[in-house]
């Protein structure tokens, strides 16, 4: 799969019922799809949508473009300061 293969198993997971597979697939995607926005703003919207619906937070979409933003460190750029963020995505992904 490439990360366009990758983003139609999320959407296909989503419509079945099963987010969590969804998030699995879209961070797949993620980690293998070209550093240009049209395809990182694809995955990111999609991943965003399927957050809130794991979670039933409609906050959880903007901690997850947050943390794209700015990375773990925040908006400062240290880490190790009350602005750190984590990602969202992780929580709900399987433990290896």
């Amino acid at each position: 799969d490439d990360w366009r293969g990758k983003l139609a198993k999320a959407t296909m997971y989503r419509y079945w019922g099963r987010p969590e597979q969804a998030l699995v697939e879209l961070n797949g995607a993620f980690a293998i799809c070209p550093m240009e926005q049209q395809p990182i703003q694809l995955i990111v919207d999609a991943t965003a949508q399927v957050l809130v619906q794991v979670s039933g937070d409609p906050d959880m979409a903007r901690k997850f473009t947050e943390f794209q933003q700015l990375g773990p460190a925040g908006a400062d750029g240290k880490k190790g300061t009350p602005d750190d963020l984590t990602n969202p995505i992780t929580s709900y992904l399987p433990k290896e």
